[in-house]
């Protein structure tokens, strides 16, 4: 017997499609953010505020008004330290002009011992405060070329000052030797002349030296004049050295005070 037979017709199932997959489907977009509002009574978040123009002018012009501050800071300054003004020559201009004066005790350096000592110190003190004030003027201190020149003057005049005390000692002590009249009397005044080697001035002390010995020998019945005479002409020489030193020191700064006042 066939199976198949006498059982009931049964449904025949209907195939299923077969369904394409799925792709993955892209991210959900997110909705985009709503302005925020503030609850009604939230206070307002000020907005940032913007950078003033004004503001950046202003501090460009505080930048340059202090550069040009500074600036005038130094012309101040040079000013103040090296500036030399007409006033200021012309003021040293006349400053050696009263030196000028004093020259009559100084220009015959050779015959100053004609002199009495009393003037002579007189005469040299003055000088020597007239040429150290100069000193203090501002064109000596602040130009150099003058500087220089003044101390070399300065130099050669402190020389001839110490030169004239010198004389005016070696005049005190030949004064007293006038009155000399026996051997007994020369060792007194011979104390007086080596004396004057305490003044400084290697030119008197080298005359006055000759003269003490020239004095001693005559005691002791020796006459050598031609030693004196030699000592005498070395003292005179050594006279003109000094102002000739003095002279042309003094020329040299007087005529760069000159140039600087044409």
């Amino acid at each position: 017997m066939d199976p198949n037979q006498n059982q009931p017709n049964q449904p025949v199932p209907t195939p299923v499609e077969p369904v394409a997959p799925v792709p993955a489907s892209a991210p959900m977009q997110q909705p985009a953010p709503m302005p925020f509002s503030p609850p009604v009574g939230a206070p307002m978040v000020p907005a940032a505020p913007q950078k003033s123009k004004k503001g950046l002018i202003i501090g460009l012009v505080s930048g340059f008004v202090g550069l040009l501050l500074i600036a005038g800071i130094g012309v101040a300054v040079w000013m103040m330290n090296y500036y030399v003004s007409k006033d200021d020559y012309q003021k040293a201009a006349d400053s050696f002009n009263k030196i000028v004066d004093l020259d009559s005790s100084v220009g015959s350096l050779s015959t100053t011992t004609s002199s009495s000592p009393e003037t002579l110190d007189s005469k040299f003190n003055e000088l020597s405060t007239q040429v150290k004030g100069m000193g203090d003027l501002r064109a000596i201190q602040k130009d150099d070329k003058l500087n220089k020149l003044y101390k070399t003057f300065k130099d050669e005049t402190d020389r001839v000052v110490v030169f004239g005390h010198a004389v005016a000692e070696f005049i005190r002590a030949a004064d007293d030797c006038k009155n000399v009249e026996t051997k007994e009397d020369v060792p007194a005044c011979v104390t007086k002349l080596r004396a004057v080697k305490d003044k400084g001035s290697q030119t008197v002390t080298d005359y006055a030296e000759a003269l003490s010995k020239y004095l001693e020998d005559a005691m002791n019945g020796k006459l050598n004049s031609s030693a004196y005479y030699d000592a005498t002409t070395k003292f005179t020489n050594d006279s003109k050295s000094l102002k000739n030193g003095y002279t042309d020191s003094g020329n040299a700064l007087k005529d760069a005070i000159n140039a600087k006042l044409k």
